[in-house]
């Protein structure tokens, strides 16, 4: 078998993945767990977390499920130190979390634009903040180091009538 034909091709990584509670952030965790790396779930739904640790553990791979909420830099820095605590260096970082309210703008609550903004883009500075020792760290010892930011379609296409 070749190296590029490995069935687990991020055995011995560290992956965290923000807004893993559901959607893209949850299929995402899925996926890496099933590529062998082991994965931090952080999210504010700890229960659903719970869960999908139990349905990567069940898949053979392992998982943290961390009641995180990405508005709030100290619970993100309570949860990278969680995941370290456990882990140890964290080499991968996919920042998932978002919400849309999906209201007209002659029917939005302004503090839901500001909501949206402070989990679909701030949130994503914070995350960066939160694991960018880890991830420096990880580069600095000759290992892989990925940050990814996923964002709504939201961001790229208009959709008409939407408030943010």
């Amino acid at each position: 078998m070749t190296k590029q034909q490995h069935p687990r091709p991020l055995a011995g990584r560290t992956a965290v993945i923000t807004g893993a509670a559901s959607g893209i952030g949850a299929a995402t965790a899925q996926r890496l767990a099933a590529d062998g790396a082991r994965v931090a779930l952080l999210a504010r739904r700890v229960d659903r977390l719970e869960d999908l640790a139990q349905k990567i553990a069940k898949d053979g791979g392992e998982a943290l499920a961390a009641a995180v909420d990405v508005t709030d830099s100290a619970s993100l820095d309570s949860g990278a130190r969680q995941v370290t605590k456990t882990y140890g260096t964290v080499d991968l970082v996919v920042a998932a979390a978002g919400v849309m309210t999906n209201k007209r703008v002659l029917e939005a609550d302004p503090d839901n634009w500001w909501r949206e903004i402070d989990t679909n883009f701030q949130g994503v500075l914070r995350t960066v903040h939160a694991f960018l020792p880890s991830l420096v760290s990880a580069a600095e010892a000759g290992g892989p180091a990925d940050l990814l930011a996923i964002s709504s379609v939201a961001g790229r296409v208009p959709f008409p009538g939407a408030s943010v």
